[in-house]
């Protein structure tokens, strides 16, 4: 498999990911319980592909996972980490949504998203 192939194939497993954590969010705010194998799935196959996630991917994982009440120390690491290596291409609006989804689930969103957040209101 080409590395273009093998790259598109990620893109659309992280795309996939995406969407079955957003409705697995829906499916909570409508007071369903999405199933924990689904979660831990999602879980394990975010933090897989973690490297490849865009901005607009980042921001929706971190807001369906916020919504979904997911706690997982390693995936909000690596969710912070992605964010702040994107920063500089969110919206202000994926900033405080990010900012909104750290604190959703009682984490302290990175400095620096915060500080760019800051800098954006000045």
């Amino acid at each position: 498999m080409s590395s273009k192939s093998s790259a598109a194939e990620l893109r659309r497993l992280s795309f996939r990911l995406v969407k079955t954590a957003t409705q697995s969010a829906q499916v909570k705010r409508r007071g369903g319980t999405p199933e924990l194998h689904i979660l831990a799935e999602l879980v394990s196959e975010s933090i897989d592909l973690m490297d490849i996630l865009g901005k607009a991917q980042v921001s929706a994982l971190a807001f369906a996972f916020s919504r979904l009440d997911v706690h997982d120390k390693k995936l909000w690491q690596g969710l912070a980490e992605r964010a702040v290596a994107r920063m500089d291409h969110l919206s202000e609006n994926q900033l405080v949504g990010l900012v909104l989804s750290f604190a959703k689930v009682h984490l302290k969103p990175p400095r620096e998203l915060l500080e760019l957040l800051q800098a954006k209101n000045s």
